[in-house]
C-alpha cells in the first residue's frame, strides 16, 4: 500500500494535483485532512481510496481553538500567526488528532508515504513531535510550506528544523512538482 496524506487539504486541489501528475498516484491512498468546518474538500476521483479528515493534524487528541480567515486561505491553530485576516477574536473549535499517532497506526504497513504539509505554522510542533516519537521514520517524501515568518518562528529556526529532517534520514532536494513547498526525500 502507497499512502498520500494531504495536512491542510483545502478543498482537496493539491492532491486532485498529485493525482494528474505524480507517477502511479493513482494506485496511492489517499488521506485529506481539512479541519475548516466552511471548506468542502472535493476528492480526486479514480483512486485506490480516499478518506476525508475533518480533524486538525495536531500533537494530541482532542479540540483545538481555529482561527479562521476571512478570506479563503490561510486558516490556522494559532492565534499568533500574523497574515491570512485571521478572526481571532470569534475562535471556533475543532477537532484534532495526534499526527504522529495516527501515522505509526496508519502508516505502518505501507511501503511508501508521501506527505503534503500546509498547516500554517502548526508544522513546527507537528515535525518535532512526529521526530520525537520516530514516526517520521514511516515518511518516504515530505512537501511541506513552512509559515516561520508569519508565526514568529525566527529563520535559525527554519536551518535547525531543516537539519534535523537531514538527521532524522530525510534530505532536502530540489522539485519541479510542487515549486511552492520545500521537498525532502529519504536517502
Amino acid at each position: 500500500m502507497r499512502l498520500y496524506i494531504d495536512l491542510g487539504a483545502c478543498t482537496g486541489d493539491t492532491a486532485r494535483e498529485f493525482r494528474d501528475t505524480y507517477p502511479g498516484a493513482a494506485d496511492f491512498h489517499y488521506h485529506l485532512f481539512e479541519c475548516r468546518p466552511s471548506l468542502e474538500v472535493v476528492a480526486p476521483e479514480d483512486v485506490a481510496l480516499t478518506c476525508i479528515h475533518r480533524e486538525a493534524a495536531w500533537i494530541r487528541n482532542g479540540a483545538v481553538k481555529f482561527y479562521e480567515s476571512a478570506t479563503r486561505f490561510g486558516s490556522s491553530i494559532l492565534s499568533e500567526k500574523k497574515t491570512g485576516y485571521l478572526r481571532i477574536r470569534t475562535p471556533i473549535e475543532v477537532p484534532c488528532i495526534d499526527f504522529a499517532e495516527w501515522l505509526f497506526c496508519t502508516a505502518r504497513e505501507a511501503e511508501y508515504v508521501v506527505i503534503k504539509m500546509n498547516i500554517e505554522g502548526a508544522e513546527y510542533a507537528v515535525l518535532n513531535r512526529m521526530m520525537g516519537r520516530g514516526a517520521l521514520e514511516l515518511v518516504n517524501e515530505l512537501f511541506i510550506e513552512l509559515h516561520g515568518e508569519k508565526v514568529g518562528v525566527p529563520p535559525e529556526a527554519d536551518a535547525a528544523l531543516v537539519q534535523k529532517l537531514a538527521q532524522a534520514g530525510l534530505r532536502e532536494g530540489q522539485s519541479s512538482f510542487w515549486p511552492q513547498f520545500r521537498w525532502f526525500v529519504r536517502g
